[in-house]
């Protein structure tokens, strides 16, 4: 999930993690912070890092498959579901001979990442998972 304000974006460690273990490619200073925050753990006053400067924040906005929490709070269970069917019968259809490029396979783990964040979002909404927010 990702939280966006006129200074900066918080991007959810869970996330963060994610992309860390595909191989997604992001600039150094980005890759440091998240080492930093989520590998070795420094901070754990909040499930999400902060990201200030303007390189980071247009890294992180083109991402529109990470989750925006304001629209999470305000989608419906059946919102919540919907989506992720629709995203399950994306990757249905992608055919094993697609998946052997690299772009298909990249596509297909940015789909991954959506499914998970709405079932976490799908938790959240239900109470079942507790998300630390930044202050």
């Amino acid at each position: 999930m990702k939280i966006t304000t006129n200074e900066c974006i918080y991007i959810g460690k869970t996330d963060l993690l994610y992309l860390k273990n595909i191989n997604y490619p992001m600039p150094k200073e980005i890759n440091n912070k998240v080492h930093k925050n989520v590998i070795k753990g420094e901070d754990t006053s909040s499930d999400f890092v902060k990201f200030d400067t303007g390189k980071e924040i247009e890294f992180f906005n083109d991402m529109d498959w990470i989750l925006e929490y304001d629209a999470v709070v305000n989608m419906s269970i059946d919102d919540i579901n919907r989506s992720s069917e629709e995203i399950i019968e994306e990757q249905s259809s992608m055919s094993r001979s697609n998946l052997k490029s690299k772009r298909s396979i990249d596509r297909f783990d940015i789909l991954n990442l959506k499914i998970k964040s709405l079932r976490d979002a799908l938790l959240f909404k239900k109470g079942l998972l507790q998300v630390k927010l930044p202050k």
